[in-house]
């Protein structure tokens, strides 16, 4: 890794395009190590807002004026869960937990949100409330409005219509990272946000595996086959982008296509065979951009599925590329471990000492839906 501190450019071994021309330069990609206090984020207690799941669908940002690490994660309670009156969304919050080294980790009473006949939890406050199944946060502090210095990409459903019920983005901006408001004018209804009121096209569109800021713009990153000039199998990673945050390209931007997702399997297929899983969690590194991917290993049936997470590269913001083909930069654990089934990637990446930290959280764990992974590197794996 090399960093000149005059012109703010990151260069790295695998960017072969800052540095297209080598001599003697050796590419040796390495996963980073598990911490030993894994997973440092549970399920709360009996009759707690996350007691039935903590899902790292989420983010950690370093704020450099606190020095504190700050986590935002889908929360849903049994309580909620199992309440059939509630609509179909409504149980899926945005939770909150903090920490000061990034291992300890805890929910700190906001006093924001009801939840079982009080407020005494960790729960953001969004308005208007809408069920989030998937989340990304992203600190903007040079937006000129103090309001919209934290900007929130959430995974909504819309109401089902006679044929289905589509995912789609809702845009939201806070000032604190803790009360947050819609950055559209839009009712929703049933905790869902109804299509007439969507800013991406109305498709089933899983819409924030990544949001980051580029060039100027806004860039969401999700998954879903979506008809495009050329037919790819399964999932793969596609973005829309934003010149504010409130209004979305109409057209969308193919990101990053595994190898295998070339070979068409055919109608009735599209949960089997490799494919690309929430799109791309992306880093930015100034003059690059690093970003985390699940490596979707589909089956006939949802209990054998696997996902691993591998590393892509961009240098335009667009379009992504492996270093290495399908190498598992974070591989799933072994079979009985937490982390041993599928994992999910996170906007969590962290630069503290000589240390990189990623966060990630595994897919239905048993004991812990969340944890945290990858808390080093032998030296800073991604430095700037």
């Amino acid at each position: 890794v090399y960093f000149d501190e005059t012109s703010a450019i990151t260069l790295f071994s695998f960017d072969d395009v800052s540095i297209p021309f080598t001599q003697n330069l050796k590419l040796e990609m390495r996963s980073p190590q598990r911490h030993p206090a894994n997973p440092v984020v549970r399920r709360g207690p009996e009759n707690s807002v996350d007691d039935w799941a903590v899902q790292f669908y989420g983010s950690v940002i370093r704020d450099r004026r606190t020095g504190k690490f700050r986590m935002w994660y889908v929360a849903v309670s049994k309580s909620e869960r199992h309440d059939r009156t509630l609509p179909r969304s409504a149980p899926w919050r945005v939770a909150y937990a903090e920490s000061d080294d990034g291992v300890t980790w805890t929910k700190p009473g906001l006093g924001l949100v009801e939840s079982g006949g009080n407020t005494n939890n960790n729960l953001v406050k969004l308005n208007p409330r809408i069920g989030v199944l998937n989340l990304k946060v992203l600190h903007d502090p040079d937006d000129p409005d103090p309001n919209r210095r934290y900007k929130m990409g959430a995974h909504v459903w819309t109401p089902k219509t006679s044929k289905r019920r589509n995912g789609t983005l809702a845009p939201f901006v806070s000032a604190d990272g803790l009360t947050w408001k819609l950055a559209i004018g839009a009712v929703p209804v049933d905790a869902e946000l109804r299509e007439a009121d969507t800013v991406i096209p109305p498709l089933h569109f899983e819409p924030v595996g990544g949001l980051y800021k580029w060039d100027g713009l806004f860039y969401l990153s999700g998954q879903n086959a979506i008809v495009a000039s050329r037919p790819y199998h399964g999932r793969v990673s596609r973005t829309f982008i934003s010149p504010d945050f409130a209004r979305w390209s109409q057209a969308s931007a193919i990101q990053f296509v595994r190898d295998s997702q070339h070979q068409l399997l055919g109608p009735g297929k599209s949960r089997i065979g490799e494919q690309t899983h929430e799109g791309i969690s992306v880093w930015n590194r100034g003059n690059v951009l690093v970003g985390i991917s699940g490596m979707w290993h589909g089956t006939p049936e949802w209990k054998d599925l696997a996902i691993d997470l591998g590393l892509v590269l961009s240098n335009d913001g667009i379009h992504f590329r492996e270093p290495v083909p399908d190498f598992k930069i974070i591989p799933r654990g072994k079979e009985g471990e937490w982390d041993s089934i599928a994992l999910l990637q996170g906007h969590a990446f962290v630069n503290e000492g000589d240390k990189t930290m990623p966060w990630i959280g595994p897919w239905e764990g048993k004991d812990a839906i969340f944890g945290f992974l990858g808390l080093f590197f032998h030296s800073r794996f991604f430095d700037k």
